[in-house]
């Protein structure tokens, strides 16, 4: 979904363009005054890393995952990663047990509190996003929604 190199000058000027208006956009969105999420976050004095990693525990089955896995998933090296995972078992919102398969191998889940906090996050982050969507005009909605479409026809359609 990138820009070729091999692309006009023209073409990767328009998308470094486009993409420093969504990034304005994004920014606003997420760190506007009022953002709900980022006050919580704070309050339980998590860092960006611990948000990363509770809340792609909360999206996956109940079978968890493997540190490694985690890391691999938001880009940190395994004792970094580990480190942050450290801090949300310590807070109880995420625990570690054994593999079945392999008992070498330790998986983490979510506790109740911990989804409870991640079903929290997203329902704050979600109510500033339909906030937004409110207020633009019906035309702008529409095209809004053509937009997001064809972007997740491109994520689908490439590897």
């Amino acid at each position: 979904m990138q820009v070729p190199a091999t692309a006009p000058a023209s073409d990767r000027r328009d998308a470094h363009a486009l993409a420093e208006r969504l990034g304005d956009l994004l920014r606003e969105l997420i760190l506007a005054p009022g953002a709900d999420h980022l006050q919580l976050i704070e309050e339980r004095r998590l860092s960006l890393t611990q948000v990363r990693a509770l809340l792609l525990l909360a999206s996956v089955d109940d079978r968890g995952l493997a540190v490694g896995a985690i890391a691999e998933r938001i880009g940190l090296s395994p004792a970094a990663t580990s480190r942050a995972l450290d801090v949300l078992v310590r807070r109880r919102l995420a625990s570690r047990r054994e593999d079945a398969a392999d008992r070498r191998c330790k998986r983490l889940t979510t506790t109740a509190a911990g989804r409870a906090l991640s079903d929290r996050l997203l329902e704050l982050r979600n109510a500033k996003l339909e906030r937004f969507v409110a207020g633009l005009d019906p035309g702008s909605r529409e095209a809004l929604d053509a937009a997001l479409r064809a972007i997740d026809r491109a994520r689908e359609a490439s590897p």
